[in-house]
């Protein structure tokens, strides 16, 4: 058997990609969409300081543990205590014994069985280095099903191989027979997979090796950020060419696992416009679209080589793979110089039947309504009875994304075609109540920006209407009426109808709305714009990059009524 030593050399052939998968796959975390100016130090590179590592665990532990939140106690309960992680940090440092750690990893690769590993523990000569390829190679049973986790447990000299080596071994007992599985998985290799020592193994893996790992664990779900960092970091500094389906693997997997390194995606697109316009490979381009799409990615250079590369493969290029790219079009907000034509030869001649389902018919419709580029006919063909009956059927719990699309196209074709007499959501229908769910970061912000509102405005709720349904597929956070010297009128009032006071509209914009790779609102937020703009209101909208909701709330003011007044004087009634 092959395997990686943790020494300063590695005296054994490198193992294949998938043994190393198997187990980086060891370590999980929540996937989760962070904003970068919340944990700007954890996503900016990969750290090799071995004092940072402590002082950040050590930050950690100084928090009360009864207030740390659940996700974090889990987390900590796999870590290493400060006091075990210094001694191994020590230890590493120390010039060992190499004839003596040469002869005891010979003895542990040959070994056959836990006793023969375990009993080495005796051994004088038996140090921390021994003792991590030790869990090396007990790991690699427990992957493989040769022995299980509760046999290592029942043995004292297993607790003596983990203390050497730092690890903590608290969250395996407590957990129930039905999940001994996940025992095997998430193991006491935990802390170790944590160590700047073990993710120099990964630095070592070829460029192809390491992408591999990369796939193996968006396909497990696995988002360990240290190890997706150490990732990241090599691939995109490593000399390597790298093919059109790596380089689609790479986006998809950043894609799954909602990683977003900004280093590593700007090399993948600059390859990208060398290798997309020779490419045949329909469906690892439409991958692409789709990745693009799911990070938010805006590369107007590689978006428009992409547009083009659909133009001139139209006759092969699925149906599917044109959803795909108007749909990651629609996401960033963004129309490449050959949009028209892309519309006219590729997108025009598409019907519903052309689609494997009615909602790709309706993603389809749907982003071009976000690009305003839909036609009469392409409104008449998703607002009709026979349509809304295929899409939604009995599925309720399906219903709820889709009715906000339908919601979206409704409000368009009323509001925004001219001359649109086709059908529309009948006004008593359930759907254009439907509950608009916003997320913890967005009502934060817009709990915060209506505080502040509430200090500008008369006390009177007259004034001030919040967290509206809009009946157009969005809420709309506050809406107030004032006159060119920003005094307040009342909204229930005739003056509010007058043409020379303004109907103020308030939008907060959360980082999940902002583009990656420019600093642009995507697609939706500005079909917002459009829609609320042709009801007559005046649009402000407010970045989640500007303002906080941990601002004081005289700062909060003071933003808002600036930005009013500037945004007032660009927009003067006649």
């Amino acid at each position: 058997m092959t395997m990686l030593k943790l020494s300063a050399k590695i005296v054994q052939p490198r193992p294949s990609w998938w043994v190393a998968a198997s187990q980086y796959c060891f370590a999980s975390s929540v996937a989760a969409d962070t904003n970068p100016q919340l944990d700007a130090a954890a996503t900016s590179k990969v750290r090799t300081d071995d004092n940072h590592l402590v002082e950040k665990i050590e930050k950690v532990t100084r928090i009360p543990f009864n207030q740390r939140d659940g996700r974090r106690k889990r987390i900590e309960e796999r870590l290493f205590d400060t006091n075990s992680l210094r001694n191994m940090m020590k230890n590493a440092s120390v010039e060992e014994n190499r004839p003596a750690n040469e002869q005891i990893i010979g003895q542990i690769n040959q070994a056959q069985n836990i006793d023969d590993i375990l009993s080495l523990t005796e051994n004088p000569g038996f140090n921390q280095k021994t003792a991590t390829t030790a869990v090396l190679v007990l790991s690699e049973w427990v992957s493989t099903g040769k022995i299980r986790m509760t046999q290592l447990h029942q043995d004292s000299r297993y607790k003596k191989l983990c203390s050497m080596v730092g690890i903590n071994q608290r969250i395996l007992p407590t957990l129930p027979k039905k999940d001994e599985n996940i025992a095997n998985n998430f193991s006491s290799l935990y802390g170790l997979l944590q160590t700047e020592k073990f993710k120099q193994q990964i630095r070592n893996l070829k460029i192809v090796e390491m992408i591999k790992v990369l796939s193996t664990l968006a396909s497990k779900g696995k988002r360990n950020t240290p190890v997706l960092q150490t990732l990241a970091f090599s691939i995109a500094t490593s000399q390597e060419p790298l093919n059109i389906k790596q380089l689609g693997d790479i986006l998809y997997s950043m894609a799954v696992l909602n990683f977003y390194d900004e280093m590593l995606i700007k090399k993948v697109c600059i390859n990208l416009l060398q290798e997309v316009p020779t490419s045949t490979n329909t469906a690892v381009v439409g991958s692409i679209f789709t990745s693009l799409g799911m990070l938010r990615y805006r590369d107007e250079k590689l978006l428009g080589v992409l547009t083009s590369w659909v133009i001139k493969n139209s006759e092969s290029v699925r149906p599917q793979d044109v959803c795909r790219l108007l749909l990651t079009l629609a996401h960033v907000g963004y129309k490449p110089e050959k949009f028209d034509e892309l519309v006219q030869k590729v997108v025009a001649p598409l019907t519903e039947s052309d689609m494997c389902q009615s909602s790709e018919w309706l993603d389809v419709v749907w982003a071009l309504t976000v690009l305003d580029a839909t036609k009469v006919e392409h409104y008449e063909s998703v607002l009709n009875k026979g349509f809304l009956n295929r899409i939604f059927g009995d599925e309720a719990e399906l219903k709820s994304a889709k009715i906000l699309k339908i919601l979206n196209i409704n409000a368009a074709a009323r509001l925004i075609t001219s001359g649109y007499k086709g059908p529309t959501i009948p006004t008593d229908s359930d759907i254009l109540t439907t509950q608009v769910n916003r997320t913890k970061e967005k009502t934060e912000l817009a709990n915060a920006i209506v505080a502040a509102l509430k200090i500008l405005l008369p006390s009177d709720s007259a004034y001030l209407n919040t967290n509206i349904n809009t009946k157009m597929g969005f809420l709309l956070d506050a809406d107030f009426c004032v006159d060119s010297k920003c005094t307040p009128i009342a909204l229930n009032t005739t003056s509010a109808k007058n043409k020379s006071f303004y109907r103020i509209a308030l939008l907060t914009c959360a980082y999940q709305e902002f583009c990656r790779g420019t600093n642009s609102i995507v697609g939706l937020v500005q079909l917002y714009k459009k829609l609320l703009e042709a009801e007559g209101y005046t649009v402000m909208l407010i970045p989640y990059n500007e303002v906080n909701f941990k601002d004081k709330l005289v700062t909060r003011v003071k933003y808002i009524n600036d930005n009013l007044k500037s945004l007032l004087n660009e927009t003067p009634k006649e």
